[in-house]
């Protein structure tokens, strides 16, 4: 049971472009992330036939933002590959999911993430602690700073990160809870208003 947890785990983790498991995965401005290479290949191959850039999950235009780092998907990557290397012989389905708990967890509050938002500091958080974070730098005059490395943050920008709700969506089925996760896309969309003036840098393109 162990080993085909870690399998459907890692089937949630492949890149919709190579439908492998990524090294270098970064999110993109549809919320979904992509392996690095393949992303630029796919976008570079748009703009040499003069298409508009559109997202290779949903065919929908893609807002640019930066790109950035995925570091939770990384991080469970790297994990379910040594737990699939190794055949789960040191690792029990209890203990995958106690880890994959703690990887889904906000930052802030350590409560299991629902509507997960990924940060310029490659973290991703609860939107709703993560705004409330941004909003008490704001009220106190402070920068706005990571909320764990304390260190400034280069831009406002929080972009859905809708593979860590397939992850959640996964570890609830294992453990027979239930949550918020079905409702994500609409959830994480209200949050764009919220940040609007503070989004300046992303535009369609």
């Amino acid at each position: 049971m162990s080993l085909d947890f870690s399998t459907g785990l890692l089937n949630c983790l492949k890149c919709p472009l190579t439908r492998q498991p990524m090294r270098m995965p970064v999110l993109a401005g549809d919320g979904w992330t992509y392996e690095f290479e393949a992303l630029l290949e796919y976008v570079e191959g748009k703009q040499a036939l003069s298409e508009r850039i559109t997202s290779p999950k949903t065919s929908n235009p893609m807002r640019y933002v930066k790109l950035k780092p995925n570091m939770v998907v990384r991080r469970l990557t790297e994990l379910c590959t040594e737990w699939r290397r190794t055949r789960c012989a040191h690792v029990t389905l209890e203990q995958m999911l106690r880890t994959l708990t703690q990887e889904l967890s906000c930052p802030i509050t350590h409560n299991l993430i629902n509507v997960p938002v990924l940060a310029a500091d490659g973290c991703t958080y609860e939107a709703d602690d993560v705004c409330a974070w941004l909003q008490y730098c704001e009220e106190r005059e402070h920068p706005p700073t990571s909320p764990i490395s304390q260190l400034r943050l280069l831009d406002l920008v929080l972009i859905p990160n809708y593979i860590v709700t397939s992850c959640t969506e996964l570890l609830q089925a294992a453990t027979g809870r239930s949550g918020g996760a079905a409702s994500f896309v609409q959830q994480a969309e209200s949050v764009r208003p919220a940040l609007a003036d503070t989004e300046g840098t992303s535009e369609d393109v």
